[in-house]
């Protein structure tokens, strides 16, 4: 490609990521409902995948471009999280939301779009993958980081009605005390669901990339590594916030890991049935590819 082919797809880029950006930030504080912030976070960002890849035939632009907007907005909703009373911005967790777009839609784009697109006219989706996942990857090491040295952060996402001196080993013991709350109506059934939602759909990450990356080993292995994750994070907690320490926490971890092998399942079959071979397989027209990641 001429290097003013280059130059022009990457003012593409730049340009599609700041009308994105502006797009959902103006939606976001000139308008109130949720399902319209969410709505044009979404369609526009579908419509800027859809024209770079059009336009450059790789799939390294979706990931330039979900990377840009993905910080870009990850920076704003931080900033605005942090300072709640000098921000522009009224805060809500539609933030995060807005953040989760721009990482969840362009990759659904090019899965979608490399999954129908058996003649291979857009290349480099494995690049593209890998380089998606690492992203996710980071941010997860990030927020668990994060709950490791400050602990008490996560007071800020789903209140907890008491926490241990030393650590709870009794199952289910947060849950029981919620449901009891909630019971004399003094709890709202909400916060009972953010935190198992929480607890659990956290680990689904490890267990999707768990099922990737054993697919061709015994489930044994696998329902042992998922099993491995929680236990091995929670040992690190007891040792270094044990007052944060749950027993709980590895039965929700088990759960969540196993939520995500069975999303890579679906992932899997559903690419299956409309290309006709497993998703991340080797193809004809991919020769390099034969390492059993594909990355």
């Amino acid at each position: 490609m001429p290097r003013r082919s280059y130059t022009n797809i990457s003012l593409l880029i730049v340009v599609l990521s700041m009308v994105t950006i502006l797009a959902q930030f103006i939606t976001y504080y000139f308008i109130a409902s949720p399902y319209v912030i969410i709505g044009i976070s979404t369609i526009v960002s579908i419509f800027s995948t859809h024209i770079l890849l059009n336009k450059s035939l790789t799939y390294e632009t979706g990931f330039i471009y979900s990377l840009l907007t993905l910080f870009v907005s990850l920076i704003i909703t931080l900033m605005t999280f942090y300072s709640k009373d000098q921000s522009i911005f009224p805060y809500s967790g539609l933030l995060f939301a807005i953040v989760f777009i721009n990482w969840f839609i362009p990759s659904l784009h090019c899965f979608i779009r490399n999954m129908l697109d058996t003649g291979g006219r857009i290349g480099g989706y494995y690049s593209f993958y890998r380089n998606h996942s690492i992203v996710l990857i980071i941010f997860y090491i990030g927020i668990f980081i994060y709950g490791f040295i400050y602990p008490e952060a996560v007071q800020r996402f789903y209140p907890l009605p008491f926490t241990f001196n030393h650590g709870n080993i009794i199952p289910f013991n947060i849950l029981s005390a919620q449901i009891e709350l909630y019971i004399y109506h003094q709890l709202p059934l909400s916060d009972i669901l953010i935190y198992l939602f929480s607890r659990i759909a956290i680990f689904a990450p490890f267990g999707f990339y768990i099922a990737l990356v054993t697919r061709k080993k015994s489930k044994l292995i696998r329902f042992l590594l998922y099993l491995l994750i929680p236990v091995i994070i929670e040992t690190i907690q007891y040792f270094y916030a044990s007052s944060y320490s749950d027993i709980d926490d590895i039965i929700y971890g088990l759960i969540g890991c196993i939520l995500g092998g069975f999303l890579f399942q679906l992932k899997n079959y559903v690419f299956r049935l409309f290309s006709g071979q497993d998703f991340l397989a080797t193809r004809h027209r991919y020769s390099n590819y034969n390492r059993p990641l594909h990355f």
